[in-house]
């Protein structure tokens, strides 16, 4: 699905990397079946462009989209204070999260 444009999304990805301030903070989460935080939260470019250099599309199948912005957002986001944005790059539907969509709406807007 994503094998045609992964390498622009990767690229796209490290340009937005390098447009992070000194105060910005990152991290870089994957996600099929599983979530998986693939650094800590970090200003250093090498670091977060190093992280999305070895991201690879999945042979495992699925995509808990909704299960892994809620991880994120629960246990990561949850320790930013000030602004936060989550940046997503899907290649397709959620398909098996145990959170339904209306229910990840209410916990964002808490």
């Amino acid at each position: 699905s994503a094998d045609d444009v992964f390498i622009k999304i990767k690229n796209a990805a490290t340009e937005f990397i390098k447009q992070l301030r000194p105060a910005d903070r990152c991290l870089i989460v994957t996600f099929d079946n599983s979530a998986r935080i693939e650094t800590e939260f970090t200003n250093n470019q090498k670091i977060l462009t190093r992280a999305i250099g070895k991201t690879v599309l999945s042979q495992k199948g699925g995509t808990l989209l909704r299960d892994t912005i809620f991880v994120t957002v629960e246990k990561e986001l949850a320790k930013v204070k000030g602004r936060k944005a989550v940046i997503l790059i899907s290649d397709g539907k959620d398909v098996g999260s145990s959170i339904s969509q209306k229910d990840l709406l209410n916990r964002l807007v808490e």
